[in-house]
């Protein structure tokens, strides 16, 4: 009689999922969002809405021209200093996109 032994292997493990880099990003921005603390809510007047829009497009037009993070942020974060309650949502979405976005090519940078 013959031995009948047989060789079992462990099933293969599945490859395990690189983790997403915006998860902890995300995860750092809300550790600095508690450590941020309280931040005024207060509306400015119109004067300064328009002092913020002119400033939002000033810059925007030097970003048009340079290209320069910077002045792209600045354009962005004027901008949604200068909306209206209705437009703050999707501008302060777009400030936020492109401050992660920088934050992930400095991620990937390391």
């Amino acid at each position: 009689m013959a031995d009948d032994k047989t060789t079992t292997q462990a099933p293969a493990k599945k490859a395990t999922r690189k983790p997403d880099p915006m998860t902890r990003i995300i995860a750092d921005m809300k550790e600095a969002r508690k450590a941020l603390g309280a931040f005024g809510t207060k509306d400015h007047d119109e004067s300064k809405r328009r002092s913020y829009d002119q400033l939002a497009a000033s810059w925007g037009r030097d970003h048009a021209i340079t290209g320069e993070y910077a002045s792209g942020l600045l354009s962005l974060t004027f901008e949604a200093a200068a909306c209206y309650k209705q437009e703050k949502r999707y501008a302060l979405l777009q400030l936020a996109a492109a401050a992660l976005a920088e934050v992930e090519r400095l991620d990937g940078a390391e």
